[in-house]
């Protein structure tokens, strides 16, 4: 349904030596399981609902002011690698804005969107690399939570905010190309 992807700040891990700075993270990753969820506990029907905001790929490519970027997608977050504990963590702040890392995802023509505003502190947004299984392909898991600010426009066209609502990340992945 929805694609999201971010951007972050500042550099400075320790790189791989020639070729792509980060080898092991680039690439085009195929989504095998995604149960994130959406969940606004004050509004009945949306507490809980699987809700996507991946296609079938995520793509992590070399970032410009952060070491990783998702690179499919209607946002752009970058990431910070950690090659000792093969992870990347969300940037914040953002390294484009100064501000902290969000994405705004239109749900249509009439104005309903929804805000996301990852956290990198409590239960914070990484890209994850899971331990190599000898004959198989290299394997990861999106994790993390996100506020949600959820417009949605009503049948009159009028728009309500549903706050305080949350978006739960759960992705498991195979890298399937390199960069």
């Amino acid at each position: 349904m929805m694609v999201f992807v971010g951007v972050s700040a500042g550099c400075g891990s320790t790189t791989a030596t020639g070729g792509e700075p980060f080898p092991q993270f680039e690439g085009v990753w195929a989504v095998d399981d995604d149960t994130s969820v959406l969940h606004c506990p004050q509004e009945v029907g949306l507490e809980n609902v699987p809700f996507s905001i991946w296609g079938s790929t995520i793509t992590m490519s070399a970032g410009v002011l952060s070491d990783l970027v998702e690179t499919n997608g209607t946002c752009s977050f970058g990431y910070d690698a950690d090659v000792a504990k093969n992870m990347a963590s969300l940037a914040d702040p953002d390294p484009y804005t100064g501000m902290a890392p969000a994405c705004t995802l239109s749900l249509g023509s009439d104005g309903s969107n929804i805000v996301f505003t990852p956290t990198t502190t409590t239960s914070p947004w990484i890209f994850d690399l899971l331990a190599p299984v000898k004959g198989k392909a290299p394997t990861a898991q999106l994790v993390g939570v996100a506020g949600a600010i959820v417009t949605l426009a009503d049948s009159n066209g009028n728009l309500s905010t549903l706050t305080p609502c949350m978006f739960v990340a759960q992705v498991n992945l195979h890298q399937y190309a390199k960069p």
